[in-house]
């Protein structure tokens, strides 16, 4: 399944998260490939509601919220042990990092789940 605005060829580099977390980066753009281990609430926010679950790095130790703005893109239909890729902005925090997934203009922005796993 491709998701509008999801699409372009991001390659995810789950190392370079983990070197932006170690080193406390921000304002990074990453490419996350992982598994959806928790869902959370939506939440509202002064550019609108997010979704947001907490996604396992497949290739390390460290999880990281993702927040998808569905006030400007359609809700990403994700569920617990579905494995995603997210390309978005990264920005360090102690539990591990959130990545703000940008599906607007560009081609490889947002949120694709890549297979179900049921």
């Amino acid at each position: 399944m491709l998701l509008a605005a999801c699409g372009g060829p991001a390659q995810p580099d789950d190392a370079a998260i983990v070197t932006d977390f170690h080193n406390h980066q921000s304002n990074v753009e990453v490419t996350a490939d992982g598994t959806v281990t928790r869902l959370l609430p939506d939440r509202t926010s002064s550019t609108g509601m997010h979704e947001q679950f907490i996604v396992k790095l497949s290739s390390a130790d460290l999880t990281v919220e993702v927040e998808h703005n569905i006030s400007i893109a359609p809700r990403v239909p994700v569920a617990l042990g579905d494995h995603v890729l997210v390309h978005g902005e990264y920005v360090w925090n102690a539990q591990g990092g959130l990545t703000t997934a940008r599906p607007t203009t560009e081609p490889s922005a947002g949120v694709r789940p890549h297979r179900r796993r049921r």
